[in-house]
């Protein structure tokens, strides 16, 4: 069962930032579109507290119009080179400086529709229309498509040591396990009772359901290496192409069921969008029953708040002032001014990066053929990438606190409840409940471990710690 979200109004906040970002930052607007649009091998991370879709229709519809804007003056100066065979001064004059005109009304157009129409008035917190671009082509709008599949598919394929693509920060977890053929004292049953994990999860699902918290996402995932993805033609049927977001829904209900295999995760998740967007608490937990043993494993991750440098569009004033419209039209003259004396040098440089991209593609589909253990997987995603590394206000520290405790507590009162009525000892959960909801660790062999202090002996905690300040903390050792 999936529950998720909608991005339009809980991610408005850090929606309608990136996509202001696409006119104003053209080092985003070109990650976004390499990484995510133009990367045919790669899989796509979900999108966890963004609309991705709205910011990547907003990168296309910048990059078009920078592109229409950086031809224009090469190609008056291509055709303004043979003018200089004329004897004609005055008409050379007259020419040029119409060029020179053109290039001016150019830019200054563009500087303020980047700067006024779209940041000032559709992608600022006064005034918001995301659906302010221009109609993509159709080769765009299917490969936009085909990016946001993988926000809704059942499966993430990731790159690197950690599954978690898009959900930011590891801010630690826990994990126990328990015998499930001991008999709880005091029962009218004759032995425990057996169960399937599907009915734990759907328990669990309602248990959380019941915090009725705002903004409350489920989702069910597999988790793939994307150096493992080539061993599964099901989810990879052609080498030369990007892993499918999803796999079939009865290959995904038998390891749902057996919490996965060799090559697959099973993971159930559960996450708190809050301020905007700026905040994504998220409990990934994953169970799984061999034999007559059942082991319980919980990690936090949390998406921090935008980077400053994002957000420059929320300082912007509700109506343009005459400081502001002034600059937009100053930044207009002198990128038409570099731009219209140095048309050759821009010319040259597309020319590079184009070249370059056509052979790290080359490059790319040649590995994919030749090497068994390419990586198909999704490095980060757009909000991970533009988040900063810690907190920003004092209270996104403590509302991050309160997630954590809320879910913790109700999970774990779940599986108790859960197992208790199937008449399974559960008094070894109960003891390790209060450790984890009081310091975040797990106590086995008498010693307790909070960040690097420790007491008893010949013990291991297997919960990972926490920061106390400003800056999420990410595994303790």
């Amino acid at each position: 069962m999936d529950n998720i979200a909608e991005g339009s109004k809980i991610n408005q906040k850090t929606t309608r930032c990136l996509a202001a970002a696409a006119y104003s930052n053209p080092f985003f607007r070109t990650h976004a579109i390499r990484t995510v649009l133009e990367n045919e091998l790669k899989a796509v991370g979900p999108s966890v507290g963004i609309d991705l879709e709205t910011v990547l229709r907003h990168c296309l519809d910048a990059r078009a119009a920078k592109r229409r804007r950086d031809w224009i003056p090469i190609i008056i100066g291509f055709l303004g080179a043979p003018l200089s065979f004329f004897e004609n001064y005055d008409a050379i004059f007259f020419l040029h400086f119409l060029g020179i005109v053109i290039c001016l009304y150019v830019f200054i157009r563009d500087s303020w529709w980047c700067d006024i129409t779209m940041a000032s008035r559709n992608l600022s917190k006064h005034s918001y229309n995301p659906d302010r671009t221009r109609p993509l082509s159709s080769r765009d709008a299917k490969r936009v498509a085909q990016a946001q599949a993988y926000s809704t598919g059942n499966v993430v394929t990731y790159s690197g040591f950690s599954p978690f693509v898009g959900s930011g920060i590891d801010m630690g977890g826990w994990s126990f396990s328990l015998d499930l053929t001991k008999k709880k004292a005091h029962t009218a049953l004759e032995s425990p009772l057996d169960f399937r994990i599907d009915e734990l999860y759907d328990a669990l699902d309602k248990s959380v359901a019941s915090l009725d918290l705002d903004h409350l996402s489920f989702r069910e995932q597999l988790y793939i290496n994307g150096q493992d993805v080539g061993d599964s033609p099901e989810q990879l049927p052609n080498r030369l192409g990007a892993p499918l977001p999803s796999v079939p829904d009865s290959k995904f209900k038998e390891l749902r069921e057996s919490g996965g295999d060799n090559l697959y995760r099973f993971y159930k998740s559960y996450s708190v969008t809050d301020w905007g967007g700026d905040l994504v608490f998220t409990l990934f937990l994953r169970i799984r029953k061999r034999r007559d043993n059942l082991f319980v494993e919980s990690d936090y991750f949390l998406l921090t708040p935008l980077q400053q440098i994002y957000t420059s569009v929320d300082s912007l004033p509700k109506n343009p002032t005459f400081t502001q419209m002034c600059r937009v039209v100053g930044k207009g003259i002198l990128f038409a001014i570099v731009y219209t004396l140095l048309w050759p040098l821009v010319l040259l440089i597309k020319g590079i990066l184009f070249l370059n991209r056509y052979q790290n593609r080359k490059k790319a589909k040649t590995n994919a053929k030749q090497r068994g253990d390419y990586d198909y997987g999704a490095v980060q995603t757009l909000r991970e990438f533009a988040a900063s590394p810690g907190y920003h206000r004092y209270f996104q520290k403590l509302d991050t606190s309160m997630y954590q405790k809320l879910l913790e507590l109700k999970v774990l009162d779940c599986v108790v409840g859960f197992l208790d009525e199937r008449g399974i000892e559960t008094t070894d959960i109960r003891e390790r409940q209060s450790t984890i909801l009081n310091h975040g660790v797990v106590v086995s062999g008498g010693e307790v471990k909070v960040g690097s202090m420790s007491f008893g002996q010949q013990a291991m905690a297997t919960a990972r710690g926490y920061s106390t300040g400003g800056k999420p903390a990410g595994n303790q050792t």
